[in-house]
């Protein structure tokens, strides 16, 4: 479970990511702008307060918004599930933290490809998608691997809403076994252990990366 919601809350983050990482790019004041507010936020807002937010503030705000909207006999808390709002938390987290990433990455591709690129003819997209993009994954992949670590061990918080995860099986064992050094000492090894994994295999991809150019 710890990895289901780790990798799901990636994914999203990164879906989201990119297109922020656009936005924040843009010439044009208001996407620009709304961009760099809600990369800011996400960025500056504790990982418990928008799980906490979105587990029980967000269904309580739209439940009350949905009537005025003419939608009626909805709830959205019963969808609102631990594992549903611990991946949307976590994806509302690092989408900012991405988008970041994503742009630093795209902005560190040389101006003067993009121009070559334009001179024979691509348009914006062409160029993005077959220049700049393949050349900027390649600068992104480590802090995209040190910002996954780091969505594992956030991932540990979704327990306090229930989620079934590594440590909510921990708090289950010590109030059984009234083992508490041993259960969480095996939960810190277990999460070490997925941690340096990760933190390997983020080592080996951007090796052949190396070996690539």
């Amino acid at each position: 479970m710890t990895l289901k919601v780790s990798l799901l809350s990636m994914f999203l983050a990164m879906a989201i990511g990119l297109p922020l990482a656009f936005l924040r790019m843009s010439k044009h004041f208001v996407p620009r702008e709304a961009a760099v507010v809600y990369i800011e936020v996400s960025r500056g807002m504790p990982i418990l307060v928008i799980i906490f937010w979105v587990y029980w503030g967000f269904p309580e705000i739209a439940n009350q918004l949905l009537p005025l909207l003419g939608i009626k006999g909805v709830l959205v808390s019963k969808y609102m599930t631990g594992f549903v709002s611990g991946v949307i938390a976590l994806t509302l987290k690092y989408a900012g933290y991405l988008a970041e990433i994503f742009r630093a990455g795209i902005e560190a591709i040389k101006m003067g490809q993009t121009e070559a690129a334009y001179s024979l003819g691509f348009s914006k997209v062409q160029t993005m998608r077959r220049i700049v993009l393949p050349q900027a994954f390649r600068v992104i992949i480590p802090p995209t691997g040190n910002a996954f670590v780091g969505a594992l061990q956030d991932s540990a918080l979704v327990s306090i809403i229930g989620v079934n995860d590594l440590m909510r099986q921990a708090q289950l064992a010590v109030a059984d076994l009234y083992r508490p050094f041993e259960v969480f000492t095996a939960v810190a090894v277990l999460y070490l252990a997925m941690t340096i994994t990760t933190s390997k295999i983020n080592d080996y991809i951007e090796r052949k990366k190396m070996v690539i150019e």
